[in-house]
């Protein structure tokens, strides 16, 4: 098969310094695929840097300055930027969606023309991709990496099969769509795994973060918090809990606008709800963490707490990728019941638990010592690895262009 993939234009695939789930995914497919013996157009980022002797990288390049996360390497840490700059920020970000639209159509019909692809999976929503649609002489794929209350009328097309990653999220969307679901899943290549919390360490010289070292030196164990700040991830509610537990939590991440105007429910959240909690006793804040740090905050952590949708009742995950990530390490998971498809992943009582209160949440994080990491790390490999993830797409590539 020849394949075009649509990542969105903002980061590179793979994505630096940790920030980017979707784009991991995106890159974890396209390599896959490619294994497998398939063509693959990558249409992403120019900065990215996935290669492989089977993939051409359709590169985008901006002519606008948006923020500095468009071509540089460095996270920008978005807490001291100011309402208006934020709202810029947004605006510029709206045009850079606007070059990347004429940029993209240009090249899909070049490509088509040229009888290159024979589908074209898109994991990017735009006006011009949904416009598109209609049009298409080969069969799409429409991916959905966002939550999402309702799917415009464009994608009820018989051209087009909208996929998901969990039949949690294929249940919030009307029947009259085209929906499938394609299970998700994340590569345990690299990944760490500890048998043992924080606490349960022999010695700490191994230990490679300061506030890994300032917990240990306490004789403590500590919950995870990691991902975007948000009102809508529910970070408020992960210290709560941990501090109901009597466990300190390390809170990673920082706070990200997802649109103009959302300054309240990101940085000013963080600065009103969060950040008032620091005190490196019962709350650290990390900051970012790379590819490398996550994983090593995730493999020493008691438990780690994925809220979202608890204090925003509106959001649903499409997976919650961090959630099968600690799983891998061997830590125990707290999921909120209804967070979307995430909770798809747990199996309660074995390698988590899901709650539906605060107080519900606390008791069962007095109760997580009981939960067998060695059995999360294998639940993890098992029914959520980006093998079927792979697999799942392949097979569905396959009988479109079939039928």
């Amino acid at each position: 098969m020849n394949i075009l993939v649509v990542a969105p234009p903002i980061y590179p695939v793979p994505p630096y310094k940790g920030y980017g789930g979707s784009e991991r995914g995106i890159y974890e497919l396209c390599m896959g695929m490619c294994d497998l013996g398939h063509k693959i157009y990558l249409a992403a980022a120019g900065s990215s840097t996935i290669s492989h002797p089977s993939l051409t990288l359709i590169g985008f390049k901006s002519e606008t300055p948006w923020e500095k996360t468009v071509e540089n390497k460095e996270f920008v840490d978005k807490r001291d930027m100011d309402k208006t700059e934020l709202d810029r920020n947004s605006e510029l970000h709206a045009k850079v969606m606007q070059e990347y639209d004429a940029f993209l159509m240009t090249r899909i019909k070049e490509l088509i023309s040229e009888g290159a692809v024979n589908v074209i999976n898109f994991r990017h929503q735009s006006q011009a991709i949904l416009d598109f649609i209609t049009e298409s002489p080969v069969p799409l794929v429409f991916s959905m990496h966002a939550a999402a209350f309702e799917l415009d009328k464009r994608l009820y097309n018989s051209k087009c099969t909208v996929t998901v990653h969990t039949q949690s999220m294929k249940d919030l969307l009307p029947p009259e769509a085209n929906v499938v679901v394609v299970p998700y899943g994340v590569t345990s290549d690299g990944v760490p795994f500890s048998e043992y919390t924080l606490s349960q360490l022999e010695s700490g010289e191994r230990l490679s973060l300061e506030v890994q070292k300032q917990i240990y030196a306490k004789g403590q164990d500590y919950a995870l918090s990691l991902g975007t700040i948000g009102k809508h991830k529910g970070v408020r509610t992960a210290i709560e809990i941990a501090k109901g537990n009597n466990t300190p939590i390390v809170v990673a991440g920082t706070p990200t606008p997802r649109f103009a105007g959302d300054y309240e429910n990101s940085v000013g959240y963080f600065k009103r709800e969060i950040e008032p909690q620091i005190d490196n006793d019962s709350v650290y804040y990390f900051g970012n963490a790379d590819e490398k740090t996550k994983y090593e905050l995730m493999k020493y952590a008691k438990y780690f707490i994925f809220p979202a949708g608890y204090e925003d009742k509106r959001w649903k995950d499409t997976f919650g990728r961090v959630i099968a990530e600690s799983l891998l390490t061997g830590t125990p998971v707290l999921v909120y019941a209804d967070s979307g498809g995430s909770v798809e992943q747990v199996e309660h009582g074995r390698n988590g638990f899901i709650f539906n209160t605060v107080d519900e949440a606390i008791a069962y994080a007095n109760d997580i010592s009981r939960i067998d990491r060695e059995y999360c790390r294998e639940y993890a490999m098992e029914n959520l690895s980006s093998k079927r993830f792979v697999e799942a797409s392949e097979k569905l590539f396959s009988s479109l262009i079939a039928n």
